[in-house]
C-alpha cells in the first residue's frame, strides 16, 4: 500500500519485488515514511525507508488493539463503492474480500449489468462493498447503460470511501482518464467533503518489472490525488487484506444493516443468476452471452436439506437454444453439473440444478 499525503507503505510482497529488482535483493516488511514525495525517491531514499520501517502486521495489530479499546461498545459500518472500468476486476476484488462468489466474474465487458453488495463483518465493523458495473468511455455511454439498472456513479452517493480499481497490466485509456477527471470534479464540487478515495491496482501479478507500479501510482496519483494506494492480485488475494483494513478503517458509528453471517444482499434465486451469468459468458463466445435472458422457475428445499433448482435460460433464436443444448445435450448437461457442484459449495447442501432452455416467444 502507499498512502498518500502520510507517506509511503507498500504490502509486504510487492515492496519485497520491487526492492529486489531496485536494491538487489534487500529484504522488508513495508516502507513507512512522513510524506508523500513529489518523486518516489531515488534508491538511497528508498532503502533509507526500508531501513526505518517497522513489522507492518505488528503495527496494524498494536494499532487494531487499541482501536478495539475505544470501540467495543458499538457496532460501525463502512459503505465502500467499488468504481472502475470493465474488467479492472472489482468483481473479483469483491468477492475475495467478503470470501465468497457474490458477484459474476468475467473476462469479457460487462458482466455486470446492477449494483450487487457484498457485506463483510469483523469483529464489531461491517464493511458493505457496492460492485458497479463498469464505467465506459463518454462515446459508449448512450448504449451501454441503456441497460443498467442505474449509472456506476450513483454509487457514490452516501458512502464513507470510494475503491477505484484500475488494471495495473496495461496502459491507461480514454475511459480511465475520463473517470479520473470526473472524480476530480466530484472532488471540488463537494470542496473536501467528499469520501476517501483508495486506489486498487490491481493484476500485480502481470506486471514486470515490479518497479513499473511505483511509476504507475505515482503518475495516476498526480491526475487524481488517492488517500491510499494498494497493489493487488484479486484471484491470489496478494494485498487485498491490507486494502480490507483500510476500507474498516473508514467506519463510522452505526447498528448494522446486516445480520453478521450475511455475506451480500442477493437471494439465493439471485445469486444462481449471477453465477449463471458467469458460466454463459465462459462458455460462449460473441454477443451470445448477452442476448440471454434468466428465469427461475421453482426453488424446492427437500426434507433431507437438499436443494432443487429449476432454471430457465430463454434466447431469441432456435439457432441460440441448439447452441446452448449442443448436439446431444452434452453441453447443457455439463453446464447444469458445474453450476450444482458450484451452489453446494456456496450454500452449504446438496443443489440439483435443472435447465431448459426456451425460445422467447415473438410478439
Amino acid at each position: 500500500m502507499i498512502r498518500g499525503g502520510k507517506g509511503i507503505k507498500l504490502s509486504r510482497g510487492w515492496t519485497l519485488a520491487m526492492a529486489s529488482w531496485r536494491l538487489g535483493g534487500v529484504g522488508m516488511s513495508s516502507i513507512d515514511s512522513s510524506r508523500w514525495p513529489q518523486r518516489l525517491g531515488s534508491t538511497r531514499r528508498l532503502m533509507t525507508d526500508i531501513l526505518h520501517s517497522g513489522n507492518s502486521k505488528a503495527k496494524i495489530s498494536a494499532q487494531g488493539s487499541e482501536h478495539n479499546h475505544h470501540r467495543n461498545n458499538y457496532h460501525r459500518v463502512a459503505r465502500v463503492a467499488v468504481i472502475g472500468t470493465p474488467n479492472a476486476g472489482k468483481s473479483v476484488i469483491v468477492n475475495r474480500m467478503v470470501e465468497s462468489k457474490v458477484s459474476a466474474e468475467s473476462p469479457k465487458r460487462h458482466t455486470t449489468r446492477k449494483e450487487v453488495l457484498g457485506i463483510l463483518t469483523e469483529n464489531d465493523t461491517q464493511l458493505i462493498l457496492t460492485d458497479t458495473p463498469g464505467i465506459v468511455a463518454n462515446k459508449e455511454k448512450t448504449r451501454y447503460e441503456s441497460g443498467l439498472v442505474r449509472s456506476p456513479w450513483e454509487a457514490l452517493f452516501g458512502v464513507d470511501a470510494a475503491l477505484v480499481v484500475i488494471d495495473a497490466a496495461k496502459r491507461l485509456y480514454e475511459a480511465e482518464y475520463q473517470m479520473l477527471q470526473r472524480l476530480q470534479k466530484i472532488k471540488d464540487d463537494k470542496e473536501g467533503k467528499s469520501p476517501p478515495l483508495f486506489l486498487a491496482l490491481n493484476k500485480v501479478d502481470l506486471v514486470h518489472p515490479k518497479v513499473k507500479l511505483l511509476d504507475m501510482s505515482e503518475n495516476l496519483n498526480d491526475m487524481l490525488k488517492f488517500d491510499a494506494v494498494h497493489f493487488t492480485c484479486a484471484t491470489s488475494g496478494e494485498g487485498v487484506q491490507g486494502l480490507v483494513a483500510d476500507l474498516l478503517a473508514e467506519a463510522k458509528a452505526e447498528e448494522w444493516p446486516f445480520k453478521s453471517e450475511k455475506i451480500t444482499n442477493l437471494s439465493l434465486e439471485e445469486r444462481v443468476v449471477e453465477i449463471m451469468r458467469e458460466k454463459l459468458f465462459h462458455r460462449f463466445h460473441d454477443e451470445l452471452p448477452y442476448q440471454i435472458d434468466q428465469q427461475i422457475e421453482q426453488v424446492i428445499e427437500g426434507e433431507d436439506g437438499s436443494v432443487l433448482i429449476r432454471h430457465i435460460l430463454i434466447v431469441k433464436t432456435t439457432g441460440q437454444k441448439r447452441i446452448i443444448e449442443g448436439k446431444t445435450g452434452l453441453k447443457i448437461l455439463a453446464l447444469e453439473k458445474t453450476m450444482s457442484e458450484e451452489l453446494e459449495n456456496i450454500v452449504g447442501c446438496p443443489v440439483t440444478l435443472k435447465l431448459h432452455v426456451s425460445v422467447k416467444t415473438q410478439n
